[in-house]
């Protein structure tokens, strides 16, 4: 392997490892390019002094500007007649149907580039619901590049954002402008633009109005990306809708949208994801004095849409249960099916019925564990780092209270802190093979790649001795065999 050669290898390896984002064959020129502007822009002595400048932490500006340089993207208005017409025709006239009671619209394009997207949604909802008068319509275009923000705040652009709208659309939107054309400002009104690193920042989040979207749109951006990251992404842009939502792709971008509880629906035009209603039914066990009432009760809870859907102060479970019960009986919800739930990622449904439980059972290490992982996997990471330093106090030996604090950690990009957890939790647990992977991943991140082979290697002898089917703690969605045999390639050199 030459010397260049060599170094891509690293610095890919490196932005892949530290933001998610895959490189290709085919990016390799342009990374070249890009290692060796930075390397003279910032005054290294080498490309090499320049990796290490990376490896050492923190520099998140850096970070930035050289995902921005190799993720820079190009849009145009009225991109894509398939996804447009679907767009047009099908999805945004049923989101105003199902919200006229509340005549609320929300949607978010992410990814924006210099905004040509957001706009055309803007000009599209302009035609569609003309009598906007009592409508709360939000309406975000959001990117990583901060001057590509700026350049769409100011909607000013060039032939070449043109090349899909046709002449009368120009007309009727655009005015002339020395520059080239500018937006008219009541369409650019409806838009607001905000900075978003979609594989870092949280969300869904309640500051920047990133939550209970009705339709996201993120086109063209898991094309950067490794399958690790895309599923991330796409777990937190299924908690960001609301039920019935709508998550718009680009073509075949997606592959395993299942495993972020979304489902594909296909039309004519084009495919779509759609955050599915929650469960209609769920299992209650009722326990009292009388050992017979132990047994599961099947209650069916019916989901409506939300036009539909009542307010009732009081949880309709209470409701639910048999009235023959007295208010002395406790009722508990099966945590066994709870869990199903839980590792199906219907994470607010089980968030909701877990609270119901812990009124009852305060005490239950399982159920605070498993309410810890709803929480943090939607976005309330700072109420799951509560909780879980809240259950370490009171269960010191909790390995897995100390497993989620580490997640967290690393989802703030602090190793230390996660490394120093990871340790306890194997300490506590040394047969949690999750931990010694996270652990082997930070050894590997760090540079000491001995610490990290002994990790991989300790992970790849537990896995030896479970059987399969056996679900692997924190990583239940993902087969064994499929860890085995990452774990094979790790402890032989990657």
């Amino acid at each position: 392997m030459s010397g260049t050669e060599d170094t891509l290898k690293r610095f890919s390896e490196l932005i892949c490892r530290q933001t998610g984002l895959h490189l290709y064959d085919k990016d390799m020129d342009k990374l070249l390019l890009t290692v060796r502007s930075r390397t003279d822009h910032g005054g290294f002595a080498s490309e090499d002094a320049y990796y290490h400048y990376l490896m050492s932490g923190g520099h998140e500006s850096e970070w930035e500007t050289l995902m921005i340089r190799l993720t820079c993207g190009e849009s145009h208005f009225f991109r894509d007649k398939g996804q447009l017409q679907l767009l047009q025709h099908r999805i945004i006239p049923e989101l105003i149907e199902r919200n006229a009671h509340k005549r609320s619209l929300k949607i978010w394009s992410a990814g924006c580039s210099t905004g040509e997207e957001p706009y055309t949604l803007a000009i599209l909802i302009h035609e569609l619901l003309q009598q906007r008068q009592g409508w709360r319509l939000t309406l975000i275009g959001s990117d990583i590049n901060e001057t590509s923000i700026h350049d769409a705040q100011k909607a000013i652009y060039r032939d070449w954002s043109f090349r899909g709208t046709g002449d009368e659309q120009i007309r009727t939107y655009f005015h002339s402008h020395r520059s080239g054309w500018q937006l008219d400002q009541k369409i650019r009104q409806m838009v607001s633009f905000i900075q978003v690193d979609l594989m870092n920042d949280r969300f869904p989040d309640v500051t920047s109005s990133l939550f209970g979207m009705d339709l996201i749109i993120c086109r063209n951006v898991f094309i950067y990306y490794g399958q690790d990251a895309i599923n991330t992404m796409m777990r937190k842009f299924a908690a960001t809708l609301t039920d019935g939502g709508y998550l718009l792709t680009g073509h075949a971008e997606v592959a395993n949208p299942e495993k972020s509880g979304l489902k594909l629906r296909s039309f004519a035009e084009s495919t779509i994801f759609q955050r599915q209603p929650e469960h209609q039914e769920q299992e209650i066990v009722v326990r009292s004095g009388s050992a017979h009432l132990a047994s599961p009760i099947k209650q069916p809870v019916t989901a409506r849409p939300a036009a539909a859907r009542p307010h009732h102060p009081a949880s309709s479970w209470q409701r639910q249960l048999p009235a023959a019960h007295s208010a002395s009986q406790k009722a508990l919800l099966s945590l066994s099916e709870l869990e199903k739930q839980l590792l199906r990622g219907e994470y607010r449904q089980v968030a909701g019925l877990l609270k119901i439980y812990l009124d009852q059972d305060p005490a239950s290490i399982k159920a605070n564990v498993m309410m810890a992982r709803c929480m943090a996997n939607t976005g309330d990471q700072v109420g799951a780092e509560s909780l879980c330093r809240r259950l370490v106090r009171q269960h010191p030996l909790c390995a897995d209270a100390y497993y989620i604090l580490a997640q967290l950690a690393q989802e703030r990009s602090n190793g230390d802190q996660a490394r120093e957890l990871l340790q306890k939790v194997i300490y506590l647990a040394p047969e949690f093979i999750a931990a010694h992977m996270d652990l082997a991943g930070i050894y590997q991140f760090a540079g000491e790649s001995e610490r990290a082979a002994r990790e991989w290697a300790v992970a790849l002898h537990l896995i030896g001795q479970l059987s399969d089917g056996t679900p692997i703690p924190f990583m239940e969605d993902v087969a064994l065999s499929e860890v085995k045999s990452h774990l094979e390639q790790m402890a032989a050199g990657g």
